[in-house]
């Protein structure tokens, strides 16, 4: 999960966990606020009806004891209300309600015990006044809790709205903060990318004085040290390439010029020597023309110049620079044309490159086996496939093989095989250059099939594109 996602989930889930608390603690809170309430009303109602009582006690007004209990008991929440004098007369209303007003152990027909009590659904309020009066008071317990039910959910719908409404709001706040979060990390991640890909001039623009920023800051003083040690490298290689390339040609170039010219006066062993001399220096101008394509397509100056010219001369060309090598390690090296016309129109310098790390590469991871190098051509592109029955490619190193200076763990028990990574890198910078591909299939074990593709006619012969 992303951790905006993440981010967002959390703080939504803790802020709807905070609004259903707050929501518990109001309808708790409230239900006792009005229980409390309530019992203090009943209990200054029976006080005020107690007063009332006595002074009629001390009148001997009846009826206006009388009036005080038909008037309490207009209220519905009152179910009786009942009045006497120890020893004396004794009145309830509703009269119905005698009974229950009544109860309890009487002392010359009175209550004996002020408080409260329950009775059923009817809770009694009991009052001795002076030394002779007493009142009983019954309220409804049920109608009490409907009232409180009322006034408790017209709370909790206004409470709910509110709470609604700050979920809202957190919600959002949290997405706010979360998009605040990762954008800056989103940013670093691009860069990342970029970094990786090679393009080192990109800088993360953060403004955050927080850990965030702090990472950023070190990202960006990453990418320019990188920056600095990939200038000094391709200057490095360009030292390197210029101080072997001169002397290897010439080494090249005596070689071949015996081998042609001197071959009748040489015992076989010695044109055996030269032809190895040759083929080595040919290896090490391989290796130092990959080092000096890789500076140049890091620097972005790798052109391709269209021309005419004969593709299956130069496999011809390529496969027998490598005979020797693979007679040595025991490979059947053998090249096919399929293609009904060899000529091509592209970059011829680039096209022997590739063809020459693609035979390199296959000889080279193919002891004891063979390699079959065939030119084909489609309705639209000209085909090189170079199949190999040697060790194959995991397929989870399939696009790896692909970036630079990556080489492929070799199984246990296979001769170690050196090699700079920079081959198959070189292959599909050149394919690009000339809008083809490289495409590989293999599995471990079974071999490697690659097939470069290139168009048989470029988009355009004057645009020369980049890398």
């Amino acid at each position: 999960m992303k951790l905006q996602a993440r981010f967002f989930m959390s703080h939504g889930l803790a802020v709807l966990v905070a609004a259903g608390a707050g929501l518990a603690v109001l309808y708790v809170g409230a239900r006792s606020l009005l229980e409390r309430e309530a019992l203090e009303h009943r209990r200054q109602t029976v006080e005020a009806l107690a007063t009332v009582v006595q002074e009629t006690l001390v009148r001997h007004e009846v009826e206006e004891a009388i009036a005080s209990l038909r008037t309490l008991t207009a209220d519905p929440m009152v179910a009786f209300a009942a009045c006497g004098w120890t020893g004396g007369p004794s009145m309830a209303l509703p009269a119905t309600a005698r009974g229950l007003a009544m109860a309890g152990p009487p002392v010359a027909g009175a209550p004996t015990a002020d408080g409260h009590q329950r009775a059923g659904d009817v809770e009694l309020w009991t009052r001795h006044v002076g030394g002779e009066g007493w009142l009983r008071l019954g309220w409804r317990e049920d109608l009490l809790e409907d009232e409180i039910d009322e006034k408790l959910g017209r709370w909790m719908a206004l409470s709910s709205v509110a709470a609604v409404a700050a979920l809202t709001l957190g919600l959002l706040l949290a997405l706010l903060l979360a998009k605040n979060l990762v954008a800056p990390l989103k940013a670093i991640t691009e860069g990342t990318r970029e970094v990786r890909a090679g393009r080192l001039d990109t800088l993360v623009q953060v403004a955050r004085d927080d850990e965030i920023g702090d990472l950023a800051r070190d990202f960006n003083a990453m990418t320019q040290q990188l920056k600095e040690l990939d200038a000094m490298k391709r200057d490095f290689v360009a030292g390197v390439t210029h101080d072997l390339g001169t002397p290897l040609y010439a080494i090249r170039s005596a070689a071949e010029f015996l081998i042609k010219d001197q071959a009748a006066h040489l015992e076989r062993g010695g044109v055996e020597y030269l032809m190895m001399i040759s083929n080595s220096a040919i290896q090490l101008s391989s290796f130092v023309d990959n080092l000096l394509t890789t500076a140049r397509i890091e620097a972005g100056k790798q052109e391709a110049f269209f021309e005419r010219f004969d593709a299956w001369e130069i496999v011809e060309e390529c496969v027998g620079l490598y005979a020797i090598r693979a007679r040595e390690s025991n490979v059947l090296l053998t090249a096919r044309c399929e293609a009904p016309t060899t000529f091509a129109v592209g970059d011829q310098g680039m096209f022997r490159q590739m063809v020459m790390n693609l035979v390199s590469n296959a000889v080279k991871f193919t002891p004891n086996g063979s390699v079959d190098v065939a030119l084909s051509r489609t309705k639209e592109r000209l085909v090189l496939t170079v199949k190999d029955t040697g060790i194959g490619i995991a397929p989870l190193h399939q696009e790896l093989i692909f970036d630079r200076f990556f080489r492929v763990r070799q199984p246990k028990g296979t001769p170690i095989r050196q090699g700079s990574g920079l081959g198959l890198a070189i292959v599909r910078a050149l394919a690009a250059v000339q809008q083809g591909e490289i495409r590989v299939h293999s599995d471990l074990g079974k071999g490697a099939v690659f097939e470069l593709l290139l168009p048989d006619q470029p988009l355009s012969l004057v645009e020369r594109p980049r890398v």
